[in-house]
């Protein structure tokens, strides 16, 4: 008797890479929805300012420090977030990660067209040879 061994169809490996180049795809779409932006650093017991807590920092000091981290608290005269304080004075230029509409709603059409694609591709496949790829 001989071992049971599972063969893979052919059609089936197109339909895996198809798959694959969809993951990948959609990946690459989604992850440039954000955007680093320069803002202006705040002086001192300055209201309106542009951070706002929970926005994603990226410091550079006076002293030649680059801090990345996520605004817990935003006091009168520093930043804070978990384990770190910038007083405003110290910093010497500010970035602030924010999420790019226009980008989001572009990579966002791209993976429902890329899902559309693939699942019309999937199923024209199912449905005989010569209707799919």
């Amino acid at each position: 008797m001989r071992p049971y061994i599972s063969v893979a169809k052919p059609r089936t490996a197109p339909v895996i890479r198809l798959v694959i180049a969809t993951l990948l795809s959609a990946s690459l779409l989604l992850s440039g929805c954000t955007t680093m932006r320069s803002v202006a650093v705040p002086a001192p017991g300055q209201t309106g300012v542009a951070v706002q807590v929970g926005d994603h920092l990226e410091v550079q000091t006076k002293a030649g420090q680059t801090l990345t981290f996520t605004v817990t608290q935003i006091e009168p005269d520093a930043f804070a977030g978990k384990d770190v304080r910038v007083k405003f004075d110290d910093i010497s230029g500010l970035q602030v990660r924010r999420i790019d509409q226009r980008r989001s709603a572009a990579a966002a059409t791209g993976v429902v067209a890329v899902v559309l694609i693939v699942g019309l591709a999937v199923g024209l496949s199912k449905m005989g040879p010569g209707l799919g790829p």
